[in-house]
C-alpha cells in the first residue's frame, strides 16, 4: 500500500497541489485524470523518486521496486526493441515483444519505428521488468483505438497483482482497465473522486 500524507508540490511559486492525502492499494488499478497542469505527471514522478515533495510524506515506497512508462519513450534509437529491454535486465525480451509488436519489426532498430510502435515497446519494457508497482504516464499516446485496446489487454494480462497507476485523458480507459478514477482537479480541495463518472468536467 502507498499512502501520501499532506503532500505538497509547487513550481516557480505556483502550488500544483497541497494537503494531498491519497491511499493506493497494493494490487489496485488507478487512472489519474484532469486538465493539463494539475500535476498528474508530477505525482507519478514523485512516486518514482524522480522528484521530491515540498511538504508531506509518501509511505510504503521504501523497498518497492517500480517500473515506469514515461511521457517520452526513452528508448535507445539505434538498438532493437529487444536490446532496449535487455538494457534494463530483461533476459528473455522476445516473448514480451512478440505479443505487442509485429514480428517484422523485431530485427529493426527502434529509430525505424512509428510513434505508436515506440510506445508499445516502452510499455513492453515496463511490463517485463519485475516490479511491485507500474507507473505509466500517458501510455496510449499515438495509438489508434484498436491498438489501444490491444495494449490495454496486454497490460491487464501481464500485470499480475502489481499496482498500476497511470495518467490518461480518455474516460474510456478507466472502464476498459476496470480502474478507479482519481480526479486531480479535485485533489487540492480534498475531494478526490474514485469510480465517479470520469467524463465529468474532463478536459482533453
Amino acid at each position: 500500500m502507498i499512502r501520501i500524507e499532506n503532500g505538497k508540490k509547487s513550481y516557480d511559486g505556483r502550488v500544483i497541489w497541497e494537503n494531498l492525502n491519497l491511499t493506493f492499494s497494493e494490487s489496485g488499478i488507478y487512472c489519474l485524470m484532469g486538465p493539463s497542469g494539475q500535476g498528474k505527471t508530477t505525482l507519478l514522478r514523485c512516486l518514482a523518486g524522480l522528484e521530491t515533495l515540498d511538504g508531506g510524506t509518501i509511505h510504503g515506497l521504501s523497498d518497492a521496486r517500480i517500473s515506469m512508462v514515461f511521457q517520452e519513450d526513452r528508448l535507445i534509437p539505434e538498438l532493437t526493441a529487444a536490446a532496449n529491454l535487455k538494457l534494463v535486465g530483461v533476459k528473455e525480451p522476445l516473448p514480451w515483444l512478440r505479443e505487442i509488436l509485429p514480428e517484422e519489426c523485431l530485427a529493426q532498430p527502434v529509430s525505424t519505428f512509428s510513434g505508436g510502435m515506440k510506445r508499445r515497446a516502452a510499455v513492453a519494457r515496463a511490463m517485463a521488468v519485475p516490479s511491485a508497482i507500474l507507473l505509466m504516464d500517458e501510455p496510449f499516446t499515438g495509438l489508434d483505438e484498436r491498438t489501444r485496446d490491444e495494449v490495454i489487454s496486454y497490460i491487464l494480462r501481464y500485470r499480475g497483482d502489481r499496482m498500476l497507476l497511470l495518467t490518461t485523458h480518455e474516460p474510456e480507459d478507466v472502464e476498459k482497465l476496470g480502474a478507479e478514477c482519481v480526479r486531480m482537479d479535485k485533489l487540492s480541495s480534498g475531494n478526490a473522486s474514485k469510480r465517479e463518472n470520469p467524463q465529468k468536467n474532463e478536459e482533453n
